[in-house]
């Protein structure tokens, strides 16, 4: 008789044990931001919280980082919720309100879109009108809700760097500084 395999891979403890860690060093961050008096401390924060997605990606577990974050934090699933927003709301403290964590994940989305390095993200976001510019920016362009779920395997939309899902946008929140270009 054929064996039959499961669709959901499973679960094994040292997986679990790398996620748990990654998003401990994160909710440490998260607690010394809170704790900060700086105008800046959410950025630091949210560098975390991105360079804990690259890690992950990097060791192919985001794929299991929404079961594994519904076990061991009882953090509801929705569906359609990007990484990037599950890692918030595994590691937000509790100050953070729904608005504020929706505004940072849009933010790092776009982030993520444009395919900004993690040791740049501080430096991205201060170039065009911080964090709520961002996530204004990536709301004009094309909502979350209304994206295709498939846009990143589609051939007949944009490729992404700059000319992504999103589309060639104007910005009329964009400062009078000239713009700062990002280092090849």
């Amino acid at each position: 008789m054929k064996k039959k395999y499961s669709l959901i891979r499973q679960i094994k403890q040292s997986e679990i044990d790398q996620i748990r860690a990654q998003l401990d060093r994160v909710r440490k961050v998260a607690k010394k931001a809170a704790r900060s008096k700086k105008r800046f401390a959410d950025y630091r924060y949210l560098r975390a919280v991105y360079r804990t997605l690259h890690t992950l990606g990097d060791d192919n577990l985001l794929p299991i980082l929404a079961r594994v974050v519904r076990q061991e934090y009882n953090i509801p699933k929705r569906a359609g919720t990007h990484a990037l927003r599950t890692i918030i709301d595994a590691t937000a403290t509790i100050a953070s309100d729904l608005r504020t964590r929706s505004r940072w994940a849009r933010a790092l989305e776009w982030a993520y879109d444009q395919e900004v390095r993690p040791s740049e993200l501080i430096w991205f976001l201060k170039a065009n009108n911080g964090i709520a510019g961002y996530a204004r920016l990536a709301n004009m362009g094309l909502p979350l809700y209304r994206r295709p779920r498939d846009y990143a395997f589609s051939d007949d939309l944009p490729e992404s760097n700059g000319n992504d899902a999103f589309g060639q946008l104007r910005n009329p929140y964009r400062s009078k500084l000239p713009r700062l270009r990002l280092p090849a």
